[in-house]
């Protein structure tokens, strides 16, 4: 008689790795589920997924009740296989669910920015871990380890490990060297024991101007009449000198007569700036540097004497009467 219906073998639930195949034996069976020799021939599908494929047909009984196929997927998830008649689709068969597994490790994938660091700042760095074909493997470990500088994981330490997400992704929220004399934080990101690895460089750069510092740093004392070299520099949150575009008001606290050299006092691109003081008359003051936009950036001298100058005349005073 006609086939009624179709069965695959293995009929169950299958497990294959990514880029593996499974093959299948049709058999086409009567309404009492017996074999049957046939011409007909099958259309296959594979619902669920969209990357998979079959091994090359015609898919044709020949007179026999037995056909085989393989299929195959490179892409993790499930599907099936669904066979039809080809001259009526409402006999056919279907299989049980084909779960896709990813393969072997092959890369590091690097999700988060590599972009210049503020030194200090923190930043989450985030790597997917793929096989071959691109596929996300999730609950493994990925080891961070910095080897260059002296920034620091959220464990306080040089190294960290880490599972990968369901997502396949691992992260590490690291804090970058909190000085300039490391140009570039340098972190080796490797799964296993260095099978997939990848070293990630960030350059170091100075972050907002927090204060300023003079140089000489001290009391100074000059004579009246004369006058005191100051260099000014821009630090970051971390003493780092910093490069800015900035400008600077100045102030001499502490004096009426002092006069600073001629402006503008702006930094220009650079970390430093200098400017001369000076003061005729006999007493004590300050200096003070403020950011001309905002004036809770600043910074000051130490205390400035200014002494007499040697004897240039004598004034004598007498009584009216």
């Amino acid at each position: 008689s006609l086939a009624s219906y179709y069965t695959l073998t293995p009929s169950g639930a299958q497990g294959i790795t990514a880029g593996d195949s499974i093959s299948y034996l049709v058999t086409a069976r009567d309404q009492f589920g017996n074999g049957i020799g046939n011409s007909g021939s099958l259309n296959l599908f594979h619902p669920g997924s969209v990357t998979a494929g079959f091994s090359p047909g015609p898919y044709e009984f020949g007179g026999l009740d037995t056909l085989s196929f393989r299929v195959s997927d490179t892409l993790a998830g499930s599907f099936t296989v669904r066979v039809e008649n080809t001259g009526n689709s409402a006999v056919l068969g279907q299989s049980g669910l084909i779960t896709v597994d990813p393969g072997d490790v092959d890369s590091l994938l690097l999700l988060s920015s590599s972009d210049s660091i503020n030194v200090g700042g923190e930043r989450l760095l985030q790597y997917a871990l793929e096989d071959i074909y691109g596929n996300r493997l999730s609950d493994s470990t990925v080891t961070f380890t910095r080897f260059q500088g002296n920034g620091l994981f959220s464990n306080g330490t040089l190294t960290l490990d880490t599972l990968t997400d369901n997502s396949g992704v691992a992260s590490a929220l690291y804090t970058a060297s909190d000085t300039l004399a490391f140009p570039v934080d340098r972190i080796r990101i490797h799964y296993g024991s260095g099978v997939v690895e990848d070293t990630l460089d960030l350059p170091l750069r100075s972050s907002l101007v927090s204060y300023y510092t003079l140089t000489p740093s001290g009391a100074q004392g000059i004579t009246a009449g004369d006058s005191i070299s100051y260099l000014v520099t821009a630090r970051d949150q971390f003493g780092n000198g910093i490069g800015n575009s900035g400008s600077l008001n100045l102030f001499h606290p502490g004096s009426s007569t002092a006069g600073f050299s001629p402006g503008p006092y702006s930094f220009g691109g650079l970390d430093t700036l200098s400017f001369r003081v000076s003061d005729t008359l006999a007493g004590s003051f300050t200096v003070r540097v403020e950011n001309t936009g905002n004036s809770a950036v600043l910074g000051q001298s130490g205390l400035i004497t200014v002494l007499a100058d040697t004897l240039n005349y004598i004034t004598i005073r007498t009584a009216s009467n």
